[in-house]
């Protein structure tokens, strides 16, 4: 998962290795209350979602979906390295539907979406626009700072 380093607040919370675990934070807290620590973390356990899960939820909305994107095009931009946009297309298209869905809305062929979207693959413009349109969005040029 790409470490993005913009203003963006995700609605889903922070990515898991910067957030503490939610299980069995307090088991010694749980034992003193009457509880036993095995019951208190399978009580938390049921009002927790995880990363992927809230990610994917949150991406449904398309305003959500279009500033992810917009900080993993910044990133791919500062960085040179188009991995994390390729993610990002990812999880987006997951949380749209599936990569299925968006292989028939963008008209390419879905194992060749499969290979363009992974981390492998250095994908084309025309690729890249169909899927970007597919995912109901459009790349715009925009005056960098110098």
């Amino acid at each position: 998962m790409p470490c993005f380093s913009g203003e963006y607040k995700p609605a889903w919370g922070n990515p898991p290795s910067l957030s503490r675990p939610r299980t069995g934070r307090y088991p010694r807290r749980a034992a003193l209350c009457g509880g036993s620590a095995t019951r208190a973390g399978k009580e938390l356990l049921k009002h927790t979602v995880s990363y992927d899960e809230g990610l994917l939820k949150a991406l449904k909305d398309s305003e959500e979906a279009r500033a992810y994107l917009e900080v993993a095009l910044d990133e791919c931009e500062a960085s040179g390295e188009i991995d994390g946009l390729l993610l990002a297309l990812r999880d987006v298209a997951q949380a749209q539907g599936g990569i299925s869905a968006l292989a028939e809305r963008s008209g390419l062929n879905r194992e060749h979406l499969y290979r363009v979207l992974s981390s492998r693959s250095k994908p084309k413009i025309d690729n890249l626009m169909a899927i970007v349109s597919a995912l109901g969005f459009r790349l715009r040029l925009d005056f960098a700072e110098l």
